[in-house]
């Protein structure tokens, strides 16, 4: 087990952090999943296969884009780490996923919309009466040329829970979880994303709440979300997760340790 996660870091770095092979430059077939550090907030970029071949459907090299961070954090880290990767001003996003309506998830955004081209907007559909957020609920509804998907069922995107996402035949790609109507507080209507090539999974999640919520009915909650999509080939045991967080007053690990343990619980 250590040497598989070696071997994963390893790969992660090579990929990641090689600046002679621009975003524009690689004709590739990896998927290519970026970390960005933004300090507090969540940011991370992703590149799918490209076989240099556009409109058929497959290893397109689409860029995606989840969470920006806080407000500034867009044109202080990500837009100059983007940059760095080949990606100059004016060039196109593919998606933007704003995971829900929290100052430290989209704060950023504006800055990207002013920088490139969003062609897709995805928000799980709680509109939150904060500045942050109505900045980029602004930049995101009139973007030109673009799509935005406000509550990704009502729109039309998915179905439901577990809906399929199309970023090229040779990926699955599932909306695990969203819900704009969950009273119980806004980091709970966030979506939840999960991407499998070959025989690698990521699940991109960015839910956090209060201890007291983690380790009493979110479980339950958890479990829902799990059963409905696990029989239609959704293995969360062996997929690779993104560390939400979670809490101020415990560790991300220990409680990431516990969410897992939750996921494989319910195989």
């Amino acid at each position: 087990m250590k040497k598989s996660y070696i071997l994963l870091i390893v790969a992660f770095f090579l990929i990641v952090c090689n600046g002679e092979d621009s975003i524009l430059e690689r004709h590739d077939l990896d998927l290519r999943v970026h970390f960005i550090d933004v300090g507090h907030g969540d940011c991370i970029f992703i590149l799918t296969p490209n076989d240099t071949i556009e409109g058929n459907g497959e290893c397109e090299g689409y860029r995606i884009l989840i969470d920006a961070g806080k407000k500034g954090r867009g044109s202080e880290y990500v837009i100059p780490y983007l940059r760095n990767q080949g990606m100059e001003d004016g060039y196109t996003i593919d998606y933007v996923i704003a995971t829900h309506s929290h100052e430290d998830h989209v704060g950023g955004m504006p800055e990207i919309y002013d920088t490139y081209q969003v062609n897709n907007t995805l928000d799980p559909g709680y509109h939150y009466t904060t500045n942050a957020y109505n900045d980029f609920y602004n930049k995101a509804l009139n973007e030109p040329n673009s799509n935005f998907y406000f509550n990704l069922v009502e729109s039309g995107l998915i179905t439901g829970n577990g809906g399929e996402l199309d970023l090229g035949s040779e990926l699955q790609a599932r909306i695990l979880y969203t819900n704009p109507d969950d009273s119980s507080g806004i980091n709970n209507t966030s979506i939840v994303l999960w991407i499998k090539y070959c025989d690698v999974s990521f699940l991109f999640m960015a839910l956090s709440g209060s201890i007291k919520r983690i380790m009493t009915p979110v479980p339950l909650l958890y479990y829902r979300r799990k059963k409905s999509v696990y029989q239609e080939g959704v293995d969360l045991e062996r997929t690779r997760r993104n560390a939400a967080r979670f809490s101020k007053s415990f560790s991300d690990k220990r409680i990431m340790l516990r969410l897992v343990s939750l996921f494989n619980l319910c195989t």
